[in-house]
């Protein structure tokens, strides 16, 4: 890989990048059954060759530009540990992506099971890029101990044209108005004051604190109950995607009415990252191709479902329509006009987001491992189960990721536990799975 300059969402992620706010993406891959070490370090190894990022640092050209460049030297290894308890994340090594490649992978073995740990920092990729990693990782791991696996067909060189996201001039100039609309109304929101869960502690930009490691409050839906809950979508006329929305916000009104300390009238934005993938994308190596859009609403207003689920479906009706998903970078776009714009704009003080919500959908189930069971299989192992740990930032101390696995629902919340208790966090994620199952009924 020649260097590469940063897409605009790419410097955007290295700015919100903070020793006290990490941007890491960190995924938890539970196996039963133990993996072969000499097959998963050569599977690593094939699978850093495919996506250019994950052995990639970022620096400056000539001209002071950001840019990805192969770092010299770079071995890709599997770390491997060994560890009684059942549970629990282990301590990750600070990402410093002007001195190593972002992308690590920790393998610990726990009596009959075995923990996949992945640590990606967010510049390099969204979570759906991290989930293709894992399935190429996985398909050449089968490979390795002698059995038939589809490793899915990547072209790298379309990856300079990653920033594009496929539109040609024509959709560039027929998107154009809409997206002027969208930028004045996200303007008019950018000086909104929003109310956090909870105001957090005045923390330093940088400097020597306590090592983080990730806070989840997670809660498991099985086959049975997410199967009701796809049919209340239809029954309600309603995508699943606008169903979720309704009751994140209906677990938020239910929780600061409790717990928070905003008014009645105080605004509680919801972040929704969309992603921007087109079907000619499944051949691109993993990277963020996502945008992100904001969702008002008074407090008050959270308590009534009916209205809530309305709203959503006009909200995201909206943003499918008229391709909103772009706004966000539009507006980076503005940012970079302004020198060092990007990483003010990144950095801004006060609560940004009240909460982000995630939807990454069914995860794994183009992978050619995916059985009839809705896991993932690999010789002497079943994957059980997935977690997902999303970064926090300053003003926004929670965030809730859900996936489709094992024909189930996994609902991980990442809270940051220098402002919420373990039990405040269960307290919210268990709302959240309550509205859903009032939604089920």
């Amino acid at each position: 890989m020649t260097k590469l300059p940063l897409t605009l969402f790419e410097r955007y992620l290295l700015y919100e990048d903070r020793e006290a706010y990490p941007c890491w993406i960190l995924i938890r891959y539970r196996f039963q059954g133990v993996l072969q070490k000499a097959a998963l370090q050569t599977a690593w190894e094939r699978t850093v060759k495919r996506h250019p990022l994950l052995s990639a640092v970022v620096c400056r050209d000539w001209l002071g530009r950001l840019v990805w460049e192969q770092a010299l030297g770079y071995e890709p290894r599997v770390e491997w540990r060994e560890d009684s308890q059942v549970s629990g994340w282990p301590y990750m090594s600070p990402i410093d992506l002007m001195r190593a490649p972002g992308s690590h992978l920790l393998a610990i073995e726990r009596g009959g099971f075995t923990d996949l740990f992945t640590q990606d920092h967010h510049a390099l990729h969204d979570g759906a890029g991290c989930f293709a990693i894992v399935s190429d990782l996985l398909a050449f791991y089968v490979r390795e101990l002698g059995a038939d696996a589809i490793v899915s067909e990547i072209h790298p060189e379309q990856f300079r044209f990653r920033n594009r996201f496929g539109l040609t001039l024509k959709d560039g100039l027929r998107l154009f108005p809409m997206q002027v609309a969208g930028l004045a109304i996200s303007l008019q929101l950018h000086f909104r004051k929003v109310a956090p869960l909870l105001p957090g502690p005045a923390l330093p930009d940088q400097g020597h604190l306590p090592p983080i490691l990730p806070a989840l409050a997670s809660r498991r839906l099985g086959s049975t109950e997410f199967e009701c809950y796809r049919k209340a979508a239809k029954r309600l006329g309603s995508g699943l995607q606008d169903l979720l929305i309704r009751d994140v916000q209906a677990a938020l009104g239910e929780w600061l009415s409790v717990h928070g300390k905003a008014g009645p009238m105080d605004w509680v934005r919801l972040t929704v990252p969309i992603n921007l993938r087109r079907p000619a994308d499944i051949t691109l190596p993993a990277a963020n191709l996502v945008g992100l859009v904001i969702i008002d609403r008074r407090r008050k207003s959270l308590a009534n479902r009916e209205r809530l689920l309305r709203r959503a479906r006009e909200d995201m009706g909206f943003v499918r329509r008229f391709r909103l998903g772009y706004v966000f970078l539009v507006m980076l776009a503005l940012c970079r006009l302004i020198p060092g714009g990007i990483r003010r704009y990144a950095r801004r003080s006060g609560c940004r987001t009240t909460f982000l919500f995630t939807n990454l959908g069914q995860v794994m189930s183009n992978s050619s491992l995916y059985g009839r069971n809705g896991k993932v299989t690999v010789p002497g192992a079943i994957l059980e189960d997935i977690s997902l740990a999303a970064p926090v930032s300053p003003g926004t101390c929670a965030g809730l990721s859900v996936i489709v696995y094992a024909n189930g629902l996994a609902a991980d919340l990442s809270y940051d536990s220098r402002v919420l208790s373990e039990a405040q966090a269960n307290d919210l994620v268990q709302a959240f799975v309550d509205q859903i199952r009032l939604t089920s009924n």
